[in-house]
């Protein structure tokens, strides 16, 4: 047989060993493991596309949130802003007073100071 022999001899072998009733058992036993195969592979493009689909919702949603919260900022933002001003018109409007107030403290003391009699030295 020679070196060749060796495996043909193990091939002639298995042959024999391998009846018809388990060469159609291992076709069978082949076929469902190809169509378990298909369907995994199936099952796996559901589950991606399911989760493409989060995925897709998720990003959306987090585009929608940082929209809100880019208004939501600016209007805090626009709302300082009015607070700060509202706070230096408040500020020069006491400033006005306390001047008004003093004017007419002056006033009043020069008014009171005409009336008074003059004494004579």
């Amino acid at each position: 047989h020679g070196s060749t022999g060796n495996n043909e001899g193990s091939d002639s072998l298995a042959e024999e060993i391998i009846t018809p009733e388990i060469r159609e058992k291992l076709i069978r036993l082949q076929h469902e493991n190809n169509m378990l195969k298909l369907a995994q592979e199936g099952s796996d493009n559901e589950k991606i596309a399911l989760l493409q689909s989060l995925l897709e919702d998720a990003n959306s949603r987090k585009n929608e949130l940082e929209t809100e919260n880019r208004l939501v900022n600016q209007r805090l933002i626009e709302g300082q802003s009015q607070v700060e001003e509202l706070q230096r018109n408040l500020q020069e409007q006491g400033s006005k007073a306390e001047d008004v107030s003093t004017t007419k403290l002056i006033s009043d003391q020069t008014i009171f100071r005409n009336r008074a009699p003059k004494q004579r030295m």
